[in-house]
């Protein structure tokens, strides 16, 4: 069951990356940014897959992520809208589509999370943890 999930929580985030790719696409950014864009898609987007990917029930409900977990990802996530933000090691993206990208995996986030249950449920699995 858990990897029938995960198999089909990797394709819709596949789905939701080249989806940003031909918006990124369609407003011209330049080759460089774009790789940028996806770079900061990849790390928001794989991150917060962990917290909804790490439960069977809904990602809002207990138990809730350890400290040591939560941390870990918020500080990652912060060093990469810096280095994007900023141009380190990577070609500076505006703080404009840096935002755009955030609020992208957040709506993705809960349709991922609601794919999951659905999914879950398909196969007759209860929303214990």
């Amino acid at each position: 069951r858990v990897l029938t999930v995960s198999t089909i929580l990797g394709g819709v985030s596949v789905v939701e990356t080249f989806l940003l790719l031909f918006f990124g696409r369609q407003y011209h950014l330049p080759t460089p940014q774009l790789q940028t864009l996806i770079f900061l898609q990849l790390v928001v987007g794989g991150h917060l897959m962990l917290f909804v990917s790490r439960a069977r029930g809904a990602f809002w409900r207990t138990p809730y992520p350890s400290v040591p977990l939560f941390s870990a990802i918020v500080s990652t996530q912060i060093f990469a809208v810096l280095l994007t933000g900023f141009g380190w090691l990577v070609p500076a993206l505006p703080w404009s589509w840096i935002g755009i990208v955030w609020i992208y995996n957040l709506v993705w986030m809960v349709l991922l999370d609601g794919v999951k249950l659905g999914v879950y449920k398909l196969l007759g699995d209860s929303a214990r943890n």
